[in-house]
């Protein structure tokens, strides 16, 4: 059976004992999904300016969701 190359293992559940290990699990899942910077530093996406051309809307409707799906999974 082939894999899909967009599914992965689900995040790591905290179940109140054992946070370090769960602090690692969770550190390593965002570093695979490629989140860890974003997590650690928030989204560097700057607000849009007025009348913004085609490839900076695209640019920030991509960057955006990354930290709302951060957020969601931790």
């Amino acid at each position: 059976m082939i894999s899909d190359s967009n599914s992965s293992s689900p995040p790591p559940i905290f179940a109140g004992k054992n946070y370090h290990l769960w602090d690692e699990n969770m550190g390593t899942y965002l570093t695979a999904q490629s989140f860890w910077v974003i997590m650690k530093n928030g989204s560097n996406s700057p607000p849009l300016l007025e009348n913004p051309i085609v490839t900076q809307m695209r640019s920030h409707n991509d960057e955006v969701p990354k930290e709302i799906r951060v957020l969601a999974i931790i």
